[in-house]
């Protein structure tokens, strides 16, 4: 608890570090390390399995950030998933389903790695693919060979992306209380069985001429968007992009809830959960449930708001006070 600026949002960052990705704030190294310092270090003792784990991380101004478990260098981000999974909700998320889709499909590709942690690796080796495509497209589009060269390996990895989020949607479904989710777009048209790399390599062939014109795939991974239904109460639904700004964090936590009990399910453990400001827009009742339930599992939560009191009704809650140096 503090003012604003005070620092609470970095604390909860550095937290959300100790998994893949580039954490709440989706921030660069250069931008998480103070002025006039080379880098930032964070270091924590973590006990997720049952026994304690040191974990230190080393993030530069520029480059690759270093991860060190008990003494050793990990080669892979993807290796902190077996130490424990971390979910957050950041006031950013307040218009998840109500703004552009490319966040969407990021929220929905960063809850899949609790399935398939490799799946990360898959968009982002898809996506370079698609970029050598594009660039031969536009400065050599005669180039066949090279072009379909491209198209298969893009092909393959957008085949797994594909398969991977639908069967996390699948794995999901039944933790969910209150709402429903699903793909539209191009994901939404795809028969997923064994010829799917060579049908998605097909349609980009077809497409050559005109995504070399717009500088756009028009079929990929990144042609799905992720849609939702709320129900209210029984007999009454909303979708989720008309929903009020409260029916809306409802049915965004009723997702992360849905992802701790599904994390919990696979791997006996619970997440790590951090909560940023979480408080607005959710009515006391449906706020002491969703964090009855999380602590229900064994989760520990880190909240993080400006007053005390909107702490003062959750139970068991060690409340920190953040101020600034005299």
């Amino acid at each position: 608890v503090g003012p604003n600026g005070i620092g609470k949002t970095s604390i909860l960052e550095a937290l959300s570090l100790l998994s893949p990705g580039r954490g709440v704030n989706q921030a660069r190294g250069e931008d998480m390390v103070r002025q006039g310092e080379k880098e930032a270090v964070i270091f924590t003792e973590a006990d997720t399995t049952g026994e304690m784990h040191k974990i230190g991380l080393s993030i530069p101004k520029s480059g690759r950030r270093t991860t060190r478990v008990d003494g050793k260098d990990l080669t892979r981000q993807t290796d902190l998933l077996a130490l424990g999974h971390v979910l957050w909700f950041t006031p950013k998320m307040d218009r998840l389903f109500l703004d552009a889709a490319k966040p969407r499909r990021d929220f929905l590709d960063r809850l899949t790695l609790a399935l398939f942690p490799e799946h990360g690796s898959d968009v982002n080796r898809c996506k370079r693919h698609l970029q050598n495509r594009l660039k031969l497209l536009k400065e050599n589009p005669d180039q066949g060979d090279w072009l379909t060269i491209e198209e298969q390996q893009a092909a393959d990895f957008a085949a797994r992306i594909f398969r991977q989020r639908a069967k996390y949607l699948e794995e999901l479904s039944p933790f969910l209380t209150h709402t429903t989710l699903e793909q539209t777009g191009y994901a939404a048209q795809l028969d997923l069985g064994d010829t799917l790399a060579e049908d998605i390599a097909a349609q980009w062939a077809v497409d050559r001429a005109r995504d070399g014109r717009f500088g756009k795939t028009h079929h990929s991974p990144s042609s799905m968007d992720l849609t939702g239904i709320l129900t209210i109460e029984e007999g009454r639904e909303v979708m989720l992009h008309l929903a009020s700004s409260g029916q809306h964090k409802r049915a965004v936590l009723d997702v992360l809830l849905a992802q701790a009990k599904l994390i919990h399910h696979k791997t006996g453990q619970p997440p790590l959960v951090l909560l940023d400001e979480v408080t607005a827009h959710l009515d006391a009742m449906r706020q002491a449930n969703f964090l009855k339930s999380l602590t229900d599992l064994g989760a520990q939560i880190w909240l993080a708001g400006t007053e005390r009191e909107i702490f003062e009704e959750i139970e068991r809650v060690k409340v920190i006070f953040l101020s600034k140096k005299a």
